[in-house]
């Protein structure tokens, strides 16, 4: 990382409470932050209370080509200097398994699983050639 850059990091599910005061934590120890939600509206309120140090981007954790345009630009454009990659967006549709409808099943495991794995793919081996980087999956 160039010393006169800011570190980076980036948080999914970033609009809901967890993900927002992981951003403003993350703000508040000299971050920029890459807000990532499925919620434009959302982003639009983080940038608003949070400030200029916010890099929305709107992806859904449940769209495939979503997910794979966010791992494009982790790879392309911020790889060198993410510092951080926070997995925090989820999707809860409580039920017994049992009884769980499949396709809902398949919903959560892509966005609380399959996304976080690619993210973390695509953001881990510049950490690791860099020899720092941290991953959180909430």
């Amino acid at each position: 990382m160039a010393p006169d850059r800011q570190r980076l990091a980036l948080v999914t599910g970033a609009a809901g409470g967890i993900g927002r005061g992981v951003c403003a934590m993350l703000l508040g120890r000299g971050y920029r932050v890459v807000a990532v939600d499925l919620s434009a509206e959302g982003l639009a309120r983080v940038v608003t209370e949070l400030g200029p140090d916010i890099i929305p981007v709107v992806s859904d954790a449940r769209d495939r080509a979503q997910v794979d345009a966010l791992t494009a630009r982790i790879r392309d454009e911020w790889a060198d200097e993410l510092e951080v990659l926070v997995c925090n967006a989820g999707i809860i549709a409580p039920s017994p398994v049992a009884e769980a409808d499949p396709e809902i099943l398949r919903t959560q495991l892509d966005v609380m699983l399959a996304t976080p794995i690619q993210l973390i793919r695509a953001a881990v081996p510049a950490m690791v050639a860099r020899g720092s980087g941290h991953v959180l999956c909430t």
